[in-house]
């Protein structure tokens, strides 16, 4: 590398996929609720109000898959560790592809930065 006249080397690696899991707590409400007017307080289902019935939303489970990328920067100088970072991706089947984009991204700030 330091014969092609590189300055440094950026590594980029998928170190580890996990699938996660998140859960959205179900509730339960009354209907009718707050947005009938208060002009007809005593109207039920029958007439408003009085008559309000229960509804429950089950709770939501979802299962999702995350890439964990790490990146080093080298200094082909002296072989040192100049940079790194970790990042989630959780579209782990386009892993090459959200790589390069993040290749792109951090080559760019770096040389915003004067590293590179």
């Amino acid at each position: 590398m330091q014969e092609s006249g590189a300055e440094g080397i950026l590594c980029m690696q998928t170190t580890n996929m996990e699938k996660r899991t998140n859960v959205q707590p179900g509730y339960m409400d009354n209907y009718p609720g707050y947005w009938y007017p208060s002009a007809f307080p005593y109207w039920d289902m029958y007439g408003y109000y009085g008559g309000a019935s229960t509804f429950y939303e089950p709770p939501v489970v979802t299962t999702y898959n995350v890439a964990t990328i790490q990146v080093h920067l080298f200094d082909t100088s002296s072989s040192k560790l100049v940079w790194a970072a970790t990042f989630e991706s959780s579209e782990p089947a386009n892993a090459v592809s959200v790589s390069k984009d993040l290749a792109d991204e951090i080559t760019d700030s770096l040389s915003r930065e004067g590293l590179i």
